[in-house]
């Protein structure tokens, strides 16, 4: 293989790391190390909704508190149902406080039993600090202030603990009567999905709590859901990423830490079956993923790409050896090698990271088809640029262009016979009398032309062909068959039957084809070689000076 070829894939090699490694640039924000507060906790997982799942085992509760335990000095649930009213009593052999949540959706059958589930919970372990009775119910719509207020009224009556009701900040400055019905508020503020840019997430946070604080004075405000999420789509300025989330909670609790506001992150696990409710970034908030892995450092730095390496040497490989395939005893020139490796490289690029986002993700069955599906899509159309690309390169980036032969003459020798087949099926009249005017100026002398139209059910699209035939001379014969098996081929076979038996060498062209006067005068003389048997022209169009394809 030329030097050539080595120093472009070493030069698109180079390139393609340099990309990668300013894709997964990492970043350091800021470090923690110390305990926080609390965190929100629901122990479902992968294909396990609240809702619809089986009971959760005490066992698995006991093993996320423990995980729990070694960082956070609290946990808040969102209700009493599928076991989670297990919580509080596991949580106290890690020393861990619980703010107890139920949950309410204005069914009155549903939404008694987690009342009394709470209550029950809360009079039984001491380690219940305090209560939260339904999680943005006003938000949805599913009980009105005054429906909502009166749970609240019944379960302060009946517990010892503060009580309050969870809402998104703006609810609270909605209902300001609420607050005379809670202990305290608990608020949600998650600058994600208000388009807040990463930069700005804080400060946002910041100035939401003020506005609260105006509101409510003497009223403590805690918050019970603040996060951003590691995957999911960009709402305004606000983008989802791993690094993204690390940065925000990193900054956030030495923020709180700052300024003495109590909090719970949002959450501690990846919850995946919220996809369905609130898009992919429902799924994609915990600091732990579904497997109960840490998804990024609270004190390194944090990447995007934290399996960048691989993916880049992944590549890189990939791309290098699909481009040798390509490039191997090629005679393109170093523009041409460079041009095309890159675009090897870039589609072995994008294969790889697609993989890596497609399986960086929860797949369900469902997901998962869509995925593989549209990953055949892709590459489907990687095939076509990269034959598209090669056949463009290998003309435009030769050193010189060259024929295989050249052109030859007769001499004094007398000219061969040769019957020219024109197949048509529905051809625009203007275009095919552009065809034969070309070949009625060939500087040849001995050949005939057969326009065979087949198939072609309209008069008025074959009938100004065989008038421009009958124009051109005795030289032009014109032949309609209405139905002809086989279209070109039969037509073609049908051509050789009605062919001058003179004629030694048949010429094939399409209608849209225009050829230079020189073609056959050109291109005749090699059959005088005993080993010629065939000769083929270049295909050039009548639009071939119009675009460099």
């Amino acid at each position: 293989m030329r030097s050539s070829s080595w120093f472009a894939l070493l030069l698109v090699a180079a390139a393609n790391l340099t990309v990668w490694a300013w894709m997964g640039e990492p970043v350091q924000g800021t470090a923690w190390t110390r305990p926080m507060q609390g965190i929100a906790y629901n122990p479902s997982g992968l294909r396990q909704a609240p809702a619809d799942g089986p009971d959760m085992v005490a066992a698995e509760i006991d093993r996320d508190l423990d995980l729990i335990d070694r960082r956070f000095d609290r946990v808040r649930t969102y209700s009493t149902n599928d076991d989670l009213d297990l919580v509080p009593y596991l949580a106290r052999r890690h020393g861990l406080d619980v703010t107890l949540g139920a949950w309410l959706d204005g069914v009155d059958s549903r939404d008694a039993p987690e009342i009394d589930r709470l209550i029950a919970a809360t009079e039984d372990n001491s380690n219940v600090t305090a209560v939260v009775v339904g999680n943005e119910t006003l938000l949805r719509g599913d009980l009105d202030a005054a429906g909502l207020k009166l749970w609240l009224d019944k379960v302060r009556a009946e517990v010892d603990v503060p009580v309050a009701t969870a809402e998104t900040w703006h609810i609270w400055l909605d209902h300001p009567e609420l607050a005379d019905s809670v202990d305290f508020l608990a608020v949600h503020i998650l600058p994600y999905w208000e388009g807040v840019p990463i930069d700005n997430a804080i400060a946002f946070i910041d100035e939401q709590y003020g506005r609260l604080q105006q509101a409510f004075p003497g009223k403590r405000i805690v918050l019970t859901e603040v996060g951003w999420p590691s995957d999911g789509i960009v709402i305004g300025d606000a983008v989802p990423s791993p690094a993204n989330q690390a940065l925000f909670l990193r900054s956030f609790v030495a923020y709180a830490e700052r300024t003495g506001i109590p909090y719970y992150l949002l959450e501690a696990f990846d919850q995946p079956w919220k996809v369905a409710a609130e898009g992919t970034a429902g799924g994609y908030w915990g600091i732990w993923d579904e497997a109960r892995a840490p998804k990024f450092s609270w004190s390194e730095e944090v990447s995007d790409l934290p399996t960048l390496p691989v993916l880049a040497l992944l590549s890189t490989l990939l791309g290098g050896l699909a481009a040798l395939a390509f490039l191997y005893r090629n005679a393109m020139s170093l523009g041409g090698r460079i041009a095309f490796a890159g675009l090897i490289q870039a589609s072995a690029g994008l294969a790889v990271w697609g993989s890596h986002v497609a399986l960086a993700r929860y797949l369900t069955t469902w997901s998962a088809a869509g995925w593989l599906a549209i990953g055949v899509g892709v590459a489907l159309l990687i095939v076509v640029l990269l034959v598209e690309a090669f056949e463009w390169c290998d003309v435009r980036a030769q050193p010189r262009l060259h024929r295989a032969f050249g052109a030859l003459s007769f001499g004094s020798r007398p000219q061969r016979r040769v019957s020219i087949h024109v197949p048509l099926h529905n051809e625009p009249p203007d275009m095919v009398a552009d065809t034969l005017t070309a070949l009625s100026r060939l500087d040849y002398d001995n050949f005939e032309v057969l326009v065979i139209d087949n198939n072609t059910k309209d008069p008025a699209v074959w009938r100004p062909v065989e008038a421009f035939c009958a124009h051109l001379g005795e030289r032009f014969r014109f032949i309609h068959i209405d139905h002809c098996p086989g279209f070109k081929a039969g037509a073609l076979n049908r051509g050789l039957a009605i062919t001058d038996p003179t004629a030694e060498i048949v010429a094939v062209i399409d209608s849209d084809y225009m050829v230079a006067p020189n073609w056959l005068a050109d291109l005749v003389p090699h059959f005088d070689r005993d080993e010629v048997a065939f000769v083929q022209a270049p295909q050039d169009y009548r639009d071939g000076g119009e675009s460099l394809f």
